[in-house]
């Protein structure tokens, strides 16, 4: 039986940016959201990817853009810390 796991997600707010944060613990799949604009991406640790164009191991610490619409499966290798950086116009917080 497979456990539900929800990672803890941090939110920081600057001027025209909004920054999430997510801890990964080693052994853990999950599933992204699909992001509806391009965004920056920093990750530390290790984790093996599935995309569009097939499976993707990422070894941090690495940075790297996404396209917008791009939805992604993972297994953490290492413990990881994965950290989107988004365009926030608006400046909105919730």
């Amino acid at each position: 039986m497979a456990l539900a796991f929800d990672p803890p997600v941090h939110h920081f707010f600057a001027d025209g940016v909004y920054v999430r944060q997510m801890f990964i613990p080693a052994g853990v799949a999950l599933v992204g959201h699909i992001h509806k604009r391009s965004c920056v991406n920093f990750v530390l640790g290790e984790i093996e990817v599935a995309t569009e164009e097939g499976k993707k191991r990422i070894v941090g610490p690495i940075t790297f853009a996404s396209p917008a619409g791009v939805k992604r499966a993972g297994y953490a290798i290492r413990d990881t810390l994965w950290t989107t950086i988004h365009a926030n116009p608006d400046n909105e917080n919730d």
